[in-house]
């Protein structure tokens, strides 16, 4: 079973390879996907249930990250088991970067066994890029999101440097508006000094 398919983020491919092997993001936006984890090797062990017409059931299973690129390209072979069958199989992701976007190129080359092979490539064929998909879809959710994030932070670090800058200004303009009605006091002090000074050196 061959798989392509193509998906354009609005961002920078680096976020995008960020995102792609962060596991709480993987876990969030990946259909069916229960647990994950990702070793510093780049072995990725996950979790997911797997549904197509009326096969359904749990698939455990080992992806390898290989040929990694940052943050362009990497090859992934993997291969599962469990209730639905069988899967094995590998994924060559490509990313172009086109100004703030980044342009994700992916392929596929799967076998499938088992009841899950029962069900009709065609069926397979289309719930696997549904999944695809729904997957990247989310992923643009997941970016939005923490875009908003980081410019609301940035919004509330501005209005406080500005409040900051406010209160010195005002803080500073306090200090010249009293700075001459000291001056004046101190000068009228040296002058009835300078006065009885002069009145008794008579």
């Amino acid at each position: 079973m061959k798989i392509n398919g193509t998906y354009t983020f609005p961002t920078k491919a680096e976020e995008v390879w960020d995102l792609l092997l962060d596991p709480q993001v993987l876990l969030k936006v990946i259909p069916g996907l229960e647990a994950v984890d990702v070793k510093p090797d780049g072995e990725i062990l996950a979790t997911a249930m797997v549904g197509v017409g009326p096969v359904k059931g749990k698939f455990s299973g080992t992806l390898h990250l290989l040929d990694q690129r940052k943050p362009t390209h990497v090859r992934i072979t993997g291969e599962g088991k469990g209730g639905p069958g069988f899967m094995k199989g590998v994924c060559i992701i490509d990313a172009t970067p086109q100004g703030d976007s980044t342009l994700i190129k992916y392929g596929a080359d799967i076998q499938i066994g088992g009841p899950l092979a029962s069900v009709g490539q065609r069926l397979v064929d289309a719930a696997t890029n549904s999944i695809m998909q729904q997957g990247f879809s989310r992923f643009n959710d997941v970016l939005t999101e923490r875009r908003a994030a980081e410019a609301a932070a940035r919004e509330a670090a501005e209005a406080e440097a500005r409040t900051s800058a406010l209160a010195a200004a005002q803080a500073a303009a306090l200090k010249l508006q009293l700075y001459p009605v000291w001056f004046v006091y101190g000068i009228a002090l040296v002058l009835a000094v300078l006065s009885l000074v002069a009145y008794f050196s008579k």
